[in-house]
């Protein structure tokens, strides 16, 4: 190989060496890169990890809700429940209430009619241990028909018992006396001209129980001689 076909690989007024540099250094140092990695972190989000106090916090008021919510769900349930309890006991109060008024009508019927029987036992026996009280029943029966024959109707028993001690009223106006075996003793009937005077005994107790506002019945003892064969 001869001299003149050799080419010389640079000019001779080139360096013969080049300073090299990192490229990352060299991009750093490029104003015009800056905005690529500023663009490239603003699209990640900075994650950021919450302090010991935040946590704290988060804890509390986590506690402080559901606390509050099971306080509104249980005095929400509590209402309700004591609503249907009171509703149950005023049920119960108007059925004793009920029940009390009941019991005391029928302690109230049971004495009255306790009453009335004692009563009705205590008359017969002044009937029958007092038979003169029939006299003064008599004489008030004659008051109310100032009329001439009366005729007195009066238990056959009692009939002696009127002729001998109001034998002179019966005799001054003309009365007349009649046995009346479906009469119980101790009472009588009036008749005169059409019109009826009844002091019999069934009728004075009644009047005297429906002034009290109440009803119930003489039932007189049955009289043997009346009775069916």
């Amino acid at each position: 190989m001869s001299a003149a076909n050799v080419t010389p690989l640079r000019p001779e007024h080139e360096p013969r060496y080049l300073k090299w540099e990192p490229e990352e250094f060299v991009a750093a140092n490029r104003p015009a890169s800056e905005p690529a990695v500023q663009q490239e972190s603003a699209g990640e989000p900075e994650v950021r990890m919450p302090t010991v106090d935040e946590i704290e916090r988060m804890h509390i008021e986590a506690a402080e809700a559901g606390r509050k919510a099971g306080f509104e769900h249980g005095y929400e349930e509590g209402t309700a429940r004591v609503r249907m309890e009171a509703l149950q006991i005023n049920t119960l109060l108007e059925h004793l209430e009920t029940a009390v008024s009941e019991f005391d009508q029928q302690v109230g019927e049971s004495l009255v009619r306790l009453a009335l029987e004692i009563a009705r036992q205590v008359v017969r026996r002044e009937l029958k241990t007092q038979p003169q009280c029939l006299l003064d029943v008599v004489r008030e029966a004659l008051a109310q028909l100032p009329h001439q024959h009366v005729s007195i109707h009066v238990h056959p028993d009692d009939a002696q018992l009127v002729r001998v001690h109001l034998a002179d009223q019966v005799q001054h106006g003309a009365h007349r006396i009649r046995e009346d075996a479906s009469l119980a003793r101790g009472g009588c009937r009036l008749d005169a001209a059409g019109t009826q005077v009844d002091a019999t005994v069934e009728m004075r107790w009644k009047r005297v129980v429906e002034s009290l506002g109440l009803r119930d019945d003489w039932a007189p003892v049955a009289d043997p001689r009346t009775a069916a064969p």
